[in-house]
């Protein structure tokens, strides 16, 4: 794909079902595992397998843009620590232009930076294969139709907008936002990707969903391509956690080449384990967790990524779950199917499962938790079971 395409990213909403991690970040900035931002996967997949560089972020007041301008800056930065060339390019929308919703988000920002080719949309709380965005605008621009959207399968369609999509003519012929009827297997849903063509950028008004695309596919202009990929949805806690631990269990192609730009590896033939080091001091640590893994006195099951300069103390058992940066677990502690952001002190003797931990925050000893969804700067102290 050429690099004069440009991506745009509304970034404005308030996280609301995200919350209590977006309580202190804007949910772009809410990590996926670690201390990497949805956002930073988002723009490296682009980057890295649709060979996208120029990027608009639809910030909303002075929060949101601060927030992202302070991680993201003008984009050279990122790509050097990412060895990205060419350099991704980062523009942001006025923060003082409060818009009233996503599709008015994407024409304020058409208009400022002048955009008279075809735009891609992407939306902040969800992950994908960069090489199906570029499939998707390739095909749509062969298409007859002017908006043309990614679409993919899904068991529980409850959340999204379900299309009526005629595989034939690739028209979709209707959408039902957030249905409340039950969908026996499944259905198509919208993905919030799309690919807009200029004859239509003057019907960009509100929100996409509500909207721009009732009227658009009212007029028949609305086509759709379904993704082969598996599409990866942060947008509450639950699916945060399923995503998370789905994306350790089997990455993407764009997802696993990011942890090897910032991981070691260590593999056996029931494990794979992501310990982040680089430097000498991080990596003589890493290398330290691995010899303990190899010697058996830390007990690993299925994928798990460690944050660099861990301390894991022996005993531990880790199956299928991300701790971050400086974590400390203690003896014979248990984490099973579970997302720990960075800076956890976590106590001996605990099992914690099924369960999602944001930024910071302690675990008293002899604790058991299943399906414990925490923010940012939490102290657990006793037994909890919500799940």
């Amino acid at each position: 794909m050429t690099n004069n395409v440009w991506t745009i990213i509304p970034t404005g909403g308030e996280g609301t079902r995200l919350k209590p991690y977006t309580n202190e970040v804007s949910k772009p900035l809410v990590p996926l595992i670690n201390n990497f931002p949805i956002l930073e996967l988002i723009l490296y997949s682009l980057a890295y397998s649709a060979d996208l560089r120029n990027f608009i972020f639809g910030v909303k007041g002075t929060k949101h843009y601060t927030n992202l301008q302070n991680y993201f800056q003008g984009g050279s930065g990122w790509s050097s620590k990412l060895q990205l060339e060419p350099q991704a390019h980062f523009e942001y929308q006025n923060p003082n232009y409060l818009d009233n919703g996503t599709a008015d988000s994407a024409l304020y920002n058409i208009k400022e930076y002048n955009l008279t080719t075809p735009v891609i949309v992407v939306q902040a709380d969800n992950l994908f294969w960069g090489q199906e965005i570029s499939d998707l605008y390739n095909i749509a621009l062969k298409s007859r139709f002017p908006f043309v959207v990614g679409l993919t399968h899904t068991t529980e369609p409850n959340n999204f907008g379900v299309a009526d999509f005629d595989s034939a003519t690739k028209k979709i012929t209707k959408f039902v936002e957030k249905p409340l009827a039950n969908y026996a297997g499944g259905a198509l849903v919208n993905t919030g990707i799309y690919i807009i063509k200029p004859e239509v950028f003057t019907y960009l008004e509100y929100d996409f969903g509500n909207n721009v695309l009732p009227k658009l596919v009212a007029k028949g202009l609305v086509g759709g391509h379904i993704f082969t990929h598996r599409w990866y949805d942060f947008g509450n806690p639950q699916e945060h956690l399923a995503s998370a631990i789905d994306l350790l269990r089997k990455p993407s192609p764009c997802f696993e080449n990011f942890l090897t730009r910032v991981c070691t590896i260590y593999e056996t033939s029931k494990s794979r384990v992501w310990v982040r080091g680089r430097s000498s001091f991080s990596l003589a640590r890493a290398e330290e967790i691995i010899a303990r893994i190899s010697a058996g006195t830390i007990k690993i099951e299925g994928d798990v990524f460690i944050g660099k300069d861990s301390v894991i103390e022996n005993g531990v058992y880790l199956k299928d779950c991300a701790l971050g940066d400086l974590a400390f677990v203690g003896e014979r502690t248990q984490i099973i199917e579970s997302n720990i952001l960075d800076a956890w002190q976590i106590g001996k003797n605990c099992k914690i499962t099924a369960s999602f931990f944001g930024r910071g925050g302690t675990v008293a000893d002899n604790v058991t938790i299943a399906g414990g969804f925490y923010g940012h700067n939490e102290r657990i102290d006793q037994v909890v079971t919500l799940s």
